[in-house]
């Protein structure tokens, strides 16, 4: 994994209940964008201390398809984030029609305790 995302973009700590904004990103190859067509795409995030807490996305599921053509797509604002606080760490995966897989970015989350929370 090439690049590292922190997340809220920015960086800094998410609270816990608030609104994680979300993110757009595009698949290229070799810098050249390359179309979504048949492609699925899954995010993964796992609570860095606990390999039993893990949170997926899929479209249509927490992942919109922003330009197919253009291979646009956006992780979705998550309205309350009501994660275990601590590290979450992630990845980006496409799955191809031939079922070839590639991931890329990797993603940190740190989510903290709201006071209220």
């Amino acid at each position: 994994m090439a690049t590292t995302l922190i997340l809220p973009i920015g960086g800094g700590k998410q609270k816990r209940g608030d609104t994680l904004v979300g993110f757009d990103f595009q698949y290229t190859v070799d810098t050249v964008p390359t179309p979504l067509t048949g492609v699925a795409i899954r995010i993964h995030f796992m609570l860095a201390n606990d390999c039993s807490k893990i949170k997926e996305f899929t479209i249509g599921d927490g992942i919109t398809i922003v330009d197919e053509l253009n291979g646009w797509a956006r992780f979705d604002n998550i309205l309350r984030l009501d994660w275990t606080p601590g590290l979450w760490i992630g990845d980006i995966e496409y799955t191809f029609a031939d079922n070839t897989r590639f991931s890329e970015f990797g993603i940190q989350i740190t989510v903290s305790n709201d006071i209220t929370r």
